[in-house]
């Protein structure tokens, strides 16, 4: 089988809620798109944030908050749970993040 033209572009979905830079995104077992934390700008002394989004039905909804607001992170979801887990990253101003966190996407928490 061949790729079509159509199956190589990209589809826009619905905008993040706010502008956001360096925030991390994963799919979970369900297939379920998911945004954490992000920056205002990509200088130091950047703001970040820490909402924990999910794509539903064609909008972002909040689902909860990092521990530690950060961007630059990384994230991982585990197959077998709903765990999906932030590291490392930027906090503003000089603070770069060692932590690791999860967050279970049926609880919220």
């Amino acid at each position: 089988a061949s790729l079509t033209e159509e199956a190589r572009s990209w589809k826009r979905l619905t905008p993040l809620p706010r502008r956001l830079c360096f925030g991390a995104a994963q799919m979970d077992a369900s297939g379920r798109l998911w945004f954490a934390g992000g920056g205002s700008s990509i200088y130091r002394g950047a703001r970040c944030h820490g909402e924990v989004l999910h794509l539903d039905g064609g909008a972002w909804r909040e689902a909860g908050e990092l521990v530690s607001p950060r961007c630059g992170l990384a994230v991982a979801a585990d197959a077998r749970s709903s765990s999906f887990f932030a590291l490392g990253g930027y906090a503003g101003g000089t603070r770069y993040l060692s932590t690791a966190e999860a967050f279970d996407t049926a609880t919220g928490k």
